[in-house]
């Protein structure tokens, strides 16, 4: 009996070993056809984890993962042609991959312990913020009101709410309840406050409206040495590699001013102010709640007047057309992958 399991794991051994072999000798000899069939399982896996819970995000980490792995034992994570050739594909992947280490929660380059050892200093709560007064307003919608006359905003917080009553703020970190992907939120950096209608007085607007000003002077989130965002590419409402011949074609037919003006009407999308260089890239890892709130809840676009199935029809097209898979109308996330949008 020994013997015979011996045998069968030497076999399984040599079989795995042999599989492996094939898949490096294939993408080392066609290495267009494996990265485009890698790019569409990721597509796919990351689509399904937008719209999934914690089992398609654990797909979509498998898959990634898998990946990274594949071409760190094929050696083409050291091959620079490579590494030139795929680019986007390689930093995008290497950069999934590290978010799945228990140790790299918050998708940065060093460690989540690391970070908060060199920031805590950076981001301690103010004293004033503590006061057990304040906090006891500010947790119920009922005593909103006095946190209000006490600090002139609400400013939301982490709380652990005690038997005796009393509460404490802490992050959680701290609460060793573990760490979430920093830019699968903060892609816009600072987001704009939308309150429930009834919760700000006509005195406070004039306020809001300063505040929410006073965030897009911020710009895009900066993660200095802890991450480069734009390993992630471009992200929802902008155009794909197919989009843009479109547009490209359409304009070459052109003839005059506004032939060219119908082309460009529907310009208005995310990416005008949700780009790299101005707010971030709504890129993929993104919270999908956060998203279609904005979107379908009537925040964004901002400054347009939509109606419900407006929004959500716009909704479902900036999806489809960041996640498309198709060989000839690939999508945004596809497009960058495969190298079309340099």
């Amino acid at each position: 009996m020994g013997l015979r399991v011996s045998m069968i794991a030497l076999c399984l051994f040599f079989g795995a070993r042999a599989a492996d072999a094939s898949t490096c000798a294939r993408a080392k000899r066609q290495p267009d056809a494996w990265v485009a069939s890698q790019v569409d399982a990721l597509v796919a896996a990351a689509r399904a984890s937008y719209f999934g819970e914690e089992a398609t995000d654990a797909a979509f980490g498998r898959t990634v993962v898998g990946i990274d792995q594949t071409m760190r034992r094929c050696g083409l994570a050291r091959d620079q042609n490579f590494l030139d050739r795929y680019r986007e594909f390689v930093g995008y992947v290497a950069a999934a991959a590290r978010d799945e280490s228990p140790e790299h929660e918050l998708g940065f380059v060093v460690t989540d312990k690391e970070y908060f050892a060199e920031t805590s200093r950076y981001v301690q709560i103010p004293d004033f913020l503590l006061d057990p007064t304040f906090l006891r307003n500010a947790s119920r919608y009922e005593t909103l009101g006095r946190a209000k006359s006490f600090l002139q905003r609400l400013n939301a917080n982490y709380r652990t709410y005690r038997r005796d009553g009393s509460i404490t703020i802490k992050g959680r970190w701290e609460l060793g309840e573990g760490d979430d992907n920093c830019v699968k939120c903060h892609k816009s950096g600072v987001l704009p406050i939308f309150p429930d209608a009834g919760s700000v007085s006509a005195k406070e607007r004039d306020a809001l409206a300063a505040v929410n000003e006073r965030f897009v002077t911020y710009g895009s989130p900066r993660f200095d040495k802890y991450l480069d965002a734009t390993v992630f590419g471009p992200g929802l409402g902008s155009p794909s590699w197919w989009a843009r011949a479109q547009h490209a074609a359409t304009d070459a037919r052109a003839t005059n001013a506004d032939a060219r003006a119908s082309v460009t009407s529907g310009a208005t999308s995310c990416a005008v102010c949700h780009r790299q260089q101005k707010l971030g890239a709504l890129s993929f890892p993104m919270d999908r709640v956060l998203i279609s709130s904005y979107v379908e809840g009537g925040q964004m676009p901002y400054g347009f007047d939509l109606g419900a199935r407006d929004r959500a029809a716009l909704y479902d097209r900036l999806i489809r057309d960041y996640f498309a898979t198709d060989a000839a109308r690939p999508g945004v996330l596809k497009s960058w992958l495969l190298g079309k949008l340099r």
